[in-house]
């Protein structure tokens, strides 16, 4: 039986991204971390905004390094269907399923950030340079990872299962994909930092930009993750980072990085102002939003993700009309990210800056 170098703990899903400081803001450029909310469906708890889970983040000094411009070009397959008398809440694929889905799963993520690129491409011509570069670094960082011949976690999986030998990426960007489990289709992506995976939901439209842009917050995670390991110098920190952001059991407390979820949800907010024109921003600072099945029908996004636009346009409110920028987020911009995180089902822990050496916990 092998073994994953990675050494994968019982850490929870999780997203991220990146945030700076001031004397009374926070801004991308100082801040990195990683952290993570599942995005489920909570219908049945009558919870309106569609988050949830875990969060995780650490400091570091910059974001991850990502370069090295590669061409993909992928094509979607029909993605492969339970039984007839399997239900998607009950249904669990072999393992050789499993890779095979993942594979499909990769396929599309590749297709969908493409097609992102390319609708974005000619839109971040005409808008602030900085922050236009600052947008495309997960291109690159998916550019990158086209090379990473060990992308496919359930791959991985089997080999060791065979007696494949101990497993290492050969590159501190490379991240891998994994296929969600069928019950949390409704999920569009997490990140899980125990492992370096990008967990993908089998239902992720390569041409619903929704979940494109989802997927592309959790690609902020993967490069604060980066960013943090780079700056591990020890075995022993590696494993206290590992053991920060576990949870040994369902009644630990989720901790939530709250500059980093803040500065992840910038950087939907802004992607989803280019794609809209400058329209969404616009409408708010007029006191008149757009409707939430206009902006549906502009991302060719899913009827019951219409409660994910609610939350991002009620995100998007809070940070405009707070004055935040890519540059700074406003204290109340981040008091609106726990507020809301604090609505919803769950415990969670929240901290300032994550750094797992000498946590803060959030005073506010």
């Amino acid at each position: 039986m092998g073994k994953l170098s990675l050494r994968p703990n019982r850490a929870a899903r999780e997203r991220a991204r990146t945030i700076p400081s001031s004397s009374n803001t926070q801004t991308p450029s100082q801040i990195s971390g990683l952290g993570k909310f599942l995005r489920s469906r909570f219908a049945q708890l009558g919870i309106i905004a569609a988050i949830g889970g875990a969060g995780y983040a650490v400091v570091s000094s910059q974001s991850a390094p990502v370069s090295n411009s590669i061409s993909t070009s992928e094509t979607s397959e029909s993605l492969p269907r339970p039984l007839p008398d399997q239900t998607l809440s009950t249904y669990q694929p072999s393992l050789e399923e499993d890779v095979a889905l993942t594979d499909n799963i990769i396929q599309r993520a590749f297709e969908g950030s493409n097609h992102l690129k390319q609708i974005l491409a000619p839109k971040l011509s005409e808008i602030d340079q900085e922050l236009a570069q600052k947008l495309y670094e997960t291109f690159q960082l998916m550019d990158i990872n086209a090379k990473n011949p060990n992308n496919n976690f359930a791959r991985i999986q089997m080999d060791m299962k065979n007696g494949r030998g101990e497993f290492s990426n050969a590159s501190m960007n490379y991240f891998m994909f994994h296929a969600l489990p069928p019950a949390l289709a409704g999920t569009a992506a997490n990140y899980n930092i125990s492992n370096r995976t990008v967990e993908v939901s089998p239902e992720f439209d390569p041409f619903n930009l929704l979940d494109i842009i989802i997927f592309h917050h959790e690609l902020r995670h993967v490069m604060q993750d980066t960013a943090l390991r780079s700056s591990l110098s020890t075995r022993e920190d590696f494993d206290r980072y590992m053991a920060f952001f576990t949870l040994h059991s369902e009644n630990d407390p989720q901790k939530v990085l709250v500059f980093n979820e803040a500065s992840a949800y910038m950087y939907e907010i802004e992607t989803l102002n280019v794609l809209l024109d400058g329209e969404l921003k616009t409408s708010i600072l007029n006191g008149n939003p757009l409707s939430l099945e206009y902006i549906r029908g502009k991302l060719h996004a899913r009827e019951r993700q219409i409660d994910t636009i609610q939350l991002l346009v009620a995100f998007a409110t809070s940070y405009y009309t707070s004055g935040s920028t890519y540059r700074g987020l406003t204290p109340s911009f981040l008091d609106t990210i726990v507020a809301t995180y604090r609505r919803q089902a769950g415990k969670f822990d929240f901290y300032e800056t994550g750094d797992f050496r000498n946590p803060k916990k959030w005073s506010r």
